[in-house]
């Protein structure tokens, strides 16, 4: 494990915790370097950057199974969303957008996290434009 993995899961666990109400197994706790979007207001299309996704999962288990909990961070650690879910149960997946504020990971909604951001999408994003046809088939939302 990398120096860098190890501070990401470290976040992702502090993340969890904060957020969520239950007790985590922190020995299932992972991060992989994945593309990470972000959807800016009035446009078609995203944002992309090189970040982390973060999982891990409860020690309780929910009928045979335990909870899973998901978090997206950019490659600096700044944290996107988060999700948990059963692996058999993926309809009922509620994404929260994550902030650091007062010394504690917080869920808000959309507006908020961009607003507490204030990401410069001029610096280090790349652009991904969807044809806004093709985005309303896949299920995309257009902002």
């Amino acid at each position: 494990m990398t120096p860098e993995e190890e501070i990401i899961i470290e976040i992702g666990l502090a993340i969890v915790k904060d957020i969520y109400p239950v007790a985590i197994n922190e020995k299932t706790a992972e991060a992989k370097p994945s593309k990470i979007s972000l959807y800016a207001y009035g446009k078609d299309g995203c944002y992309v950057r090189n970040g982390w996704s973060f999982i891990v999962s409860s020690t309780k288990l929910y009928g045979d199974e335990p909870m899973i909990f998901s978090v997206d961070m950019l490659d600096d650690g700044t944290p996107v969303s988060t999700i948990s879910f059963f692996m058999n149960v993926c309809e009922s997946v509620i994404t929260w957008f994550v902030i650091y504020k007062d010394g504690k990971y917080r869920r808000v909604n959309e507006e908020s996290y961009y607003a507490h951001n204030n990401f410069d999408f001029s610096k280090g994003f790349e652009i991904e434009i969807f044809d806004s046809a093709v985005s309303n088939k896949q299920g995309r939302r257009k902002r």
